[in-house]
This record gives C-alpha cells, structure tokens and sequence, in this order.
C-alpha cells in the first residue's frame, strides 16, 4: 500500500502513542481510518474537527515495521 508522507508521519505518530487528532490531522486521520490502518472516536463538535482514542491496527503495524 503506497502512503502518502503526512499519512505515514501520523501513523507512525500512532504508533508511538499519539492518541488524539486534530486540525489538519483530521483528514489524514479519517484517510486512515477508512484504509483500516487505525482505529479511532470522532468527537467532532462545532470547536471543530477531532478524533480521540487512536490505536494503530495489526494491518496498521505490519506496515511501520516494513
């Protein structure tokens, strides 16, 4: 799977315990969200656009190890 650089920045931030995103991670977070690659809480709110409780998936994993 070919990632874009912000994409593998955030998972690799992911991966080493950055639970929250926000502001311009938000749509690179949604992104991986939908590839499967992490799991996460929308908590969007009229602040704005946030997602909580990030946790990198094995698929997720498998690709920061390679």
């Amino acid at each position: 799977m070919n990632l874009f650089e912000v994409e593998r920045s955030l998972l690799l931030a992911v991966h080493e315990g950055q639970e929250v995103a926000e502001g311009e991670e938000f749509d690179t977070c949604t992104r991986l969200i939908q590839n499967g690659l992490v799991t996460g809480y929308d908590v969007s709110s009229f602040d704005g656009n946030k997602y909580e409780h990030l946790k990198i998936t094995a698929i997720g994993r498998e690709l920061v190890n390679h």
